[in-house]
């Protein structure tokens, strides 16, 4: 019981850990009103999958590739995936 207490702690502060360098990576990108879900693979600290919502917008494949670009912490010691929202945001006024 312990253990998984301790792989859920380990996930959600790796997926809080992602969701920020996932928000500063897609910082330039226009993801409209809301923002887009983005599935993240890994393999210990290498992004090896990354697919968002099919949608026609450039914004999401201005995401994907702002993903792929993301450089993992050595924190991120597990293979595991993550579903993460990348918040609306835009380039600046």
């Amino acid at each position: 019981m312990g253990s998984a207490r301790r792989d859920e702690g380990w996930h959600s502060a790796r997926e809080k850990e992602l969701s920020e360098l996932v928000r500063t990576a897609s910082a330039h990108c226009a993801l409209g009103e809301v923002g887009q879900t983005v599935r993240i693979e890994t393999t210990m600290d290498e992004i090896v999958d990354v697919a968002a919502a099919p949608s026609k917008r450039a914004s999401r494949q201005c995401l994907v590739e702002a993903v792929w670009s993301i450089r993992l912490t050595p924190r991120f010691d597990r293979a595991t995936s993550f579903e993460i929202v990348a918040p609306r945001q835009g380039p600046p006024n």
